[in-house]
């Protein structure tokens, strides 16, 4: 009787079970989909809205083989495993802690499960299941080393920094290769909570930096005297990026509102999306320098050097008004369908 019943409870835990394969489609190289950003389009598909990284370009792949010149350190690795998955050498992939919350993912092959694979699954002992069993396929099928390698080149460092070069490059400003291991402690934390990281929250990042290297000392990964060298260091964390101006900063947000319903942030996020939207590029930067035109008319201002071809339309102001404290909208309206796109100041 318990045989049938257990019979029946793994062919529903598995059936329509995800191939593994999705993984080296959505993270090798050179043509692996998260190695794209997520981006933000207009109607035409041609002019970016928003892109979920720190610059709009493609993200640097980076393997473990330290045979290689551009190569992931052990240091890195020994601190993300320290932090996150301490038997990550020795289990087969997946544990059974936290199997009653669908939102713990004690090992990596299980968070690369979680994130990328049934990231659309609801929460439940039946997830659960499934995670373990998917992470103990990846592991068996593709290595440790493999998975160790998906992880840190799809894991979320903060600041939408994907990757351990993306996050490197952020936050010290370096190629992954060239860290030190106090820097490469202090990644391996913002792995764990990435709103915890060097650029938003520097002296908490530093401290659990720290905090790290006792850890790899108290395993004893890191001697003595390199802990000592590592916690008498002060990186350097670079400044935030400039970053350009959002075209349509409201309607992005209305995009995203829309496609939460359908898709969870962190999978948007993550990248490989491209999201074409029914914005009139053109038509939206004509609202919006209109707008601020006007703006600056009734303020008493000088007007925005950039080329407004709109304004010529707009309506004289009375004679000697300033409004000091005024501000303007545009509503564009299609008396046809009656659809519209609007821009403020």
């Amino acid at each position: 009787m318990f045989i049938i019943l257990g019979a029946f409870v793994y062919a529903d835990v598995t059936r329509e079970l995800p191939s593994v394969e999705i993984l080296p489609r959505l993270l090798n190289p050179p043509d692996g989909l998260l190695l794209e950003p997520s981006r933000i389009y207009d109607r035409t598909g041609t002019q970016t809205l928003f892109t979920f990284a720190p610059i709009d370009a493609q993200r640097r792949y980076i393997p473990v083989n330290e045979q290689n010149p551009q190569h992931i350190p052990a240091n890195l690795i020994d601190a993300v495993i320290a932090v996150q998955d301490p038997q990550f050498r020795k289990h087969s992939g997946y544990s059974l802690q936290g199997l009653d919350d669908a939102n713990v993912h004690p090992t990596i092959a299980q968070k690369l499960i979680g994130g990328l694979v049934i990231y659309n699954e609801p929460p439940s002992l039946r997830r659960a299941v499934r995670e373990r069993i998917l992470a103990a396929q990846i592991t068996a099928q593709f290595g440790r080393t493999q998975v160790m390698e998906w992880y840190l080149n799809s894991a979320h460092f903060g600041n939408y920094a994907y990757g351990v070069e993306a996050a490197s490059q952020l936050y010290f400003g370096k190629a992954v290769e060239q860290l030190t291991l106090a820097e490469s402690a202090i990644l391996a934390a913002a792995s764990e909570t990435p709103a915890l990281n060097p650029m938003d929250a520097p002296q908490v990042a530093l401290q659990r930096g720290r905090e790290v290297l006792y850890v790899l000392n108290g395993l004893g990964i890191v001697s003595d005297e390199a802990t000592e060298l590592a916690l008498a260091e002060t990186p350097e964390i670079q400044s935030a990026p400039q970053t350009q101006p959002e075209p349509a900063p409201a309607f992005v947000n209305m995009v995203l509102a829309q496609l939460d319903s359908q898709l969870p942030r962190d999978r948007i996020e993550r990248g490989g999306i491209n999201i074409i939207t029914t914005l009139d590029f053109d038509l939206q930067k004509q609202a919006v320098c209109v707008t601020e035109v006007y703006a600056a008319r009734m303020a008493g201002l000088a007007e925005p050097n950039e080329k407004c071809d709109s304004a010529r339309f707009l309506p004289s102001l009375p004679p000697a008004v300033t409004l000091t404290d005024s501000s303007a909208s545009a509503l564009i309206l299609d008396p046809e369908s009656w659809s519209g796109v609007g821009g403020g100041w």
